[in-house]
């Protein structure tokens, strides 16, 4: 009895490990018999990565990296710059694309979504671009995915998956007559559901454009994060996109890199393992929001429209009538009594939600709110997960500039709790000035 325990235990824990989720970032063109895989599943060994091909053979070139995934019990390999699909039948890979064109998808980020393989960008017949391609298991050839509002000539090698979204930050437009690339820190988000685009910017520049140099090779795409390395000698570091709270932070290490020498990486939740020099190495990201060396901190927004002239006279007066009304209100805080400001359209929702701050603070003598009461402060509970988000991170921006313009200070100010970096509480300046 005692022994069927323990092989009905060792099954499901073979079979839970086999079930998991993964993704490899494997260093073909470094890879030796010497060369560490003791980190990887029981699937994997020196024979069967020693037979993913090393030179492509459509355009006689090396190739330097693959990307290895699991969809369900099948392993698949691709590469950069070709629409080979290797797939893994337990003895050798075998090309499960069939067609003859290739180099539409150089630098390009794959992904697995709804059980298929698909691929973004980056660059291919002379064009940057931002365009998804979906593997035909079927007709064993790739897909365009037709999509609304799609960037003309833009690229990114910062990109990641968010549930059923695509966001690509800090990529680079490129100017298709004189072959020059302009870097841009802000950039787009892709609804995969609805297939359409659109843009996202941060809060404020995380990092001049000139201090940041970002490698194709060294992007990881996790659970929760996206990671990608910042090469330049004055500014070394991670750049990690936060998917929970919809920020960026950057991670300095003047040390050195982390993944530079790296042959494979292996990527489950948040955890990547790494073979560097044959020792294997474990960086975990959620460790990293536990420790202080969190250099900057930017949240992320989605941008309005830009407007007319008409409408910035327009935006202008708002403001105006917006000032007024928070003067008004903190006067009215030192009498204890508060009345129904009538107001228009967004200036009735400020109002009301100063007016909601102040009541908090004059009970508690400061407010300092987590997550869910703020979006109960900002009457948001009844959108989705995603629309909160979003709509939080607009609300907070505009409050936090009405207020700047008279008392020089952010009237929400987002804070980490000391003792967990990952959980975000929001304190209120209202009492300030």
């Amino acid at each position: 009895m005692k022994k069927l325990i323990i092989l009905l235990g060792l099954m499901i824990s073979l079979y839970s490990k086999a079930d998991e989720s993964f993704k490899i970032i494997f260093d073909r063109s470094n890879f030796s018999d010497s060369t560490n895989i003791s980190f990887l599943p029981n699937e994997f060994s020196h024979d069967m990565l020693f037979k993913l091909p090393v030179i492509d053979k459509q355009r006689s070139t090396p190739i330097e990296n693959y990307f290895i995934t699991n969809i369900q019990d099948k392993i698949y390999a691709l590469h950069s710059g070709s629409f080979n699909v290797m797939l893994w039948n337990g003895s050798d890979w075998i090309n499960l694309y069939k067609a003859t064109y290739h180099g539409y998808n150089f630098e390009a980020f794959f992904f697995v979504y709804e059980d298929n393989l698909y691929s973004l960008g980056t660059y291919g017949y002379w064009l940057t671009h931002s365009n998804v391609l979906k593997f035909n298991f079927d007709a064993e050839v790739w897909d365009m995915v037709i999509t609304r509002n799609s960037p003309e000539n833009y690229g990114s090698y910062f990109v990641g998956q968010i549930g059923d979204t695509l966001i690509s930050i800090f990529g680079f437009n490129l100017n298709e007559s004189t072959g020059d690339r302009s870097k841009i820190i802000d950039g787009h988000l892709l609804d995969l559901k609805n297939k359409t685009w659109s843009e996202v910017g941060l809060a404020e520049n995380i990092v001049p454009v000139e201090n940041f140099f970002l490698e194709y090779k060294t992007r990881v795409d996790l659970k929760d994060y996206t990671v990608m390395e910042n090469r330049l000698d004055t500014q070394k570091g991670l750049f990690v996109i936060d998917k929970i709270n919809l920020e960026i932070n950057f991670f300095a290490n003047e040390d050195g890199y982390f993944f530079h020498s790296s042959v494979l990486d292996y990527i489950v939740d948040n955890k990547i393992t790494y073979e560097e020099y044959g020792i294997v190495k474990t960086l975990n990201i959620d460790s990293l929001f536990m420790k202080e060396h969190i250099t900057s901190s930017i949240s992320l927004y989605s941008p309005e429209n830009k407007v007319t002239s008409n409408l910035l006279i327009a935006l202008y007066i708002t403001l105006a009538l917006i000032i007024i009304i928070i003067a008004l209100l903190v006067i009215r805080r030192k009498r204890s009594s508060y009345g129904e400001i009538e107001s228009d359209n967004l200036i009735s929702l400020y109002s009301e939600t100063l007016e909601k701050i102040m009541l908090i603070i004059n009970e508690q003598g400061e407010a300092t709110l987590d997550t869910s009461e703020l979006n109960e402060l900002l009457e948001i509970t009844h959108m989705t997960y995603d629309a909160q988000r979003a709509k939080r991170a607009k609300l907070i921006n505009e409050l936090n500039y009405s207020h700047n313009l008279i008392h020089n200070c952010n009237l929400i100010e987002r804070r980490r709790n000391p003792k967990d970096k990952r959980q975000i509480a929001y304190h209120m300046n209202i009492s300030k000035g």
